[in-house]
């Protein structure tokens, strides 16, 4: 069961992964990315384009594993439609609150 789902969600998080990485190069969106200014604008980074470009991959690959890990975890539950709404909206709220405060207070603390 442990690894049956360690499988899927590694192949959720790979088929995401794709797909961000190549959505966003191919609009160059990744300096007006939301996340990346909300980090940047909370923790009073200083960034250059090599910082940029490695912050758009970190957030890529948060973004990713978030929606892989509530994608895994609401496929296993066996709730009601609306209730398994409510849930993965507050998991993906919290999950996303947790992962970008993290990734900003680990840059700042390594002087970004």
């Amino acid at each position: 069961m442990i690894l049956e789902f360690v499988v899927i969600a590694f192949i959720v998080f790979i088929i995401n992964y794709l797909i961000n990485y190549v959505h966003m190069k191919k609009n160059d969106a990744l300096i007006s990315n939301k996340a990346l200014l909300f980090i940047q604008k909370k923790y009073k980074l200083k960034l250059d384009d090599k910082k940029i470009d490695a912050l758009s991959k970190i957030i890529i690959i948060d973004n990713t594993l978030i929606i892989s890990i509530a994608i895994e975890l609401i496929l296993r539950w066996n709730i009601n439609y609306f209730v398994l709404a409510f849930v993965s909206f507050v998991l993906f709220i919290v999950l996303i609150i947790i992962s970008y405060n993290l990734i900003g207070y680990i840059l700042k603390k390594k002087g970004w």
